[in-house]
């Protein structure tokens, strides 16, 4: 009686076949359980749509999975918005102790609910006191007898006061205006409105810092990405604008320092908050392509002076009539990630290098890196990393000389084999054609008598004028010449293929010899960019020791 538990037999295969209904039952089981997810998620969706979930549920999910708010096809619902946001500002980054124990919001305007009649007239409290009459000064609840300039008031100086650090810049006086709009009709919690707006922005202001830092380091950065962006998403009008002197600082640090508050209608401004406070940065800069996507055709036809004027007269820029679900559709095309807003720092970072090397500098190209700012390089330090990079360039320069002649000369090799092989495939295809056409004259003599006493086809007679044509008259092939003619017509073939083939194999082998060199080629190229960088790299980071450390710039999160 055989055993189950043996290693091998009838027991083994009974285990194999348990352990493969085991794995089948298990993954059935994890589709079963994405399949409930799946229909859970949009279950709750549509109880959200409806107003028949619990605000706090749905926020509680979305901060766990926050690409669920994608489901949603007019964006999170109102209701439970501001708390996602809230909630969401304040968990998508890992913030400092410093920061999470902030002081409580009262606390923060000397516990007055009107911070506006204390503001003083110089500093930070005089650049709020002016800007609040000058943001959205048509909106009705920024009126002076309403109450909105009070409460932006309390929001920008209760912000001035947490982040020291940054303070107060121009810009965020929109971005709060715009939370507040959104919020205002919130009866729900109208009495914490300003202290929720705080608490959004003050997380916003945290997480990308950089943007209103003094020198504001991560604004330029986002105007060299976007530069790069356009470039490759939209070359015709990058080429245009660098053409006409006009690089992107000049109408998008505006979109960049107000977070889009300012050009955005209400509800468009919500829909690409959703995926901001989510996407981050990236975000931002689809909406920026889609702007210029309906800006581009106005904007070729018009030089530095017209476009300059464009801007100042369309604030709104084709976005304002523009439903907020096409947006967002048309934002999400554009296809700007993480990695590639990465390796474009990365490309930043190395052109900095080369423009700290540079002896007159370019002015209009210094707002890209404000580095610069904060290090004199010295002209005796630089003289001497000049002269090092020479002595690299020229040992290049050799190696780029050798390559080339190399390449040349497989180049015009490569020519030669290309044109031995047309040769070839002509004489091959000539010695075809005659050794078939020999072939169906001796078909046709090999007839019995009766049928090759018909007259042959005209076209036969024809030919069989010509002594020196291979149709000769049928009668020559008869004889013992036209077996020779035919044994030489087979061996002329034999000798046209083999001669074929061995053309095809020079041709091939001296195509693949020029790809490997010219790849070789350019990964010499490559190696020796990354020698010169890691050099220039190494160079400065000497000379900025004593300097302050350049890290103070360092990328967003995102």
């Amino acid at each position: 009686m055989p055993r189950f538990d043996d290693a091998g037999g009838l027991g083994g295969c009974v285990g194999a076949q348990m352990k493969a209904h085991q794995e089948g039952a298990d993954k059935l089981a994890r589709q079963d359980r994405r399949s409930i997810v799946r229909l859970g998620e949009e279950a709750l969706v549509v109880l959200a749509e409806t107003g028949w979930a619990v605000s706090t549920v749905v926020v509680l999910l979305l901060s766990r999975r926050p690409r669920l708010m994608r489901k949603f096809k007019d964006g999170i619902p109102s209701t439970m918005r501001r708390q996602w946001w809230v909630y969401l500002a304040w968990t998508s980054n890992p913030t400092p102790k410093s920061i999470l124990d902030r002081r409580p919001f009262l606390d923060l305007l000397g516990h007055r609910t009107n911070i506006r009649p204390a503001l003083e007239t110089t500093g930070l409290d005089g650049e709020i006191l002016r800007d609040l009459d000058r943001t959205f000064p048509t909106e009705p609840f920024f009126y002076p007898t309403a109450d909105g300039t009070r409460l932006l008031a309390n929001v920008l100086k209760a912000l001035s006061v947490q982040l020291p650090a940054v303070g107060y810049v121009q810009g965020m006086n929109f971005v709060a205006a715009k939370l507040l709009l959104l919020w205002q009709n919130d009866h729900f919690q109208r009495h914490r409105l300003d202290e929720d707006v705080f608490s959004l922005l003050t997380g916003i202001v945290h997480r990308h810092s950089s943007l209103w830092s003094p020198g504001m380091p991560g604004l330029r950065r986002c105007i060299f990405a976007l530069q790069k962006l356009m470039e490759k998403h939209l070359p015709a009008l990058h080429g245009h604008l660098r053409r006409i002197g006009m690089h992107a600082g000049y109408f998008a640090t505006q979109w960049f320092v107000t977070l889009f508050s300012r050009i955005l209608p209400l509800d468009s401004f919500a829909c690409v908050w959703d995926r901001f406070l989510t996407d981050g940065l990236k975000m931002l800069f689809r909406v920026a392509l889609v702007i210029l996507t309906y800006m581009q055709t106005d904007l070729l036809a018009m030089d530095m002076e017209e476009a300059s004027m464009y801007f100042c007269r369309n604030p709104k820029l084709h976005v304002e009539t523009m439903p907020s679900a096409r947006l967002i559709c048309e934002a999400m095309a554009f296809k700007v990630t993480r990695a590639r807003l990465r390796a474009v720092e990365d490309e930043r970072q190395v052109d900095l290098l080369h423009f700290r090397l540079e002896a007159d500098k370019n002015m209009d190209a210094a707002v890209f890196f404000p580095e610069v700012e904060v290090v004199a390089d010295d002209g005796n330090d630089l003289a001497a990393i000049r002269s090092e990079l020479h002595g690299l360039d020229s040992g290049v320069k050799q190696d780029v000389a050798v390559f080339r002649q190399k390449i040349e000369r497989i180049h015009r090799a490569a020519d030669a084999a290309a044109a031995t092989y047309l040769v070839a495939t002509a004489q091959m295809m000539e010695a075809s054609y005659r050794l078939q056409e020999l072939t169906e004259w001796s078909s046709w003599n090999d007839m019995p008598d009766e049928e090759a006493a018909s007259p042959p086809p005209w076209y036969l007679r024809v030919f069989a004028c010509f002594e020196a044509h291979p149709h000769a008259a049928h009668a020559r092939l008869r004889d013992e010449d036209g077996q020779q003619q035919h044994e030489k017509h087979v061996e002329e073939y034999e000798a046209r293929r083999e001669a074929l083939m061995l053309a095809a194999v020079e041709m091939e082998e001296a195509t693949t010899y020029k790809a490997k060199m010219t790849e070789q080629f350019l990964a010499v190229l490559a190696a020796s960019e990354q020698s010169k960088t890691a050099l220039l790299k190494a160079r400065f980071d000497a000379l900025d020791h004593t300097h302050q450390p350049l890290d103070k710039y360092a990328t967003d999160s995102e």
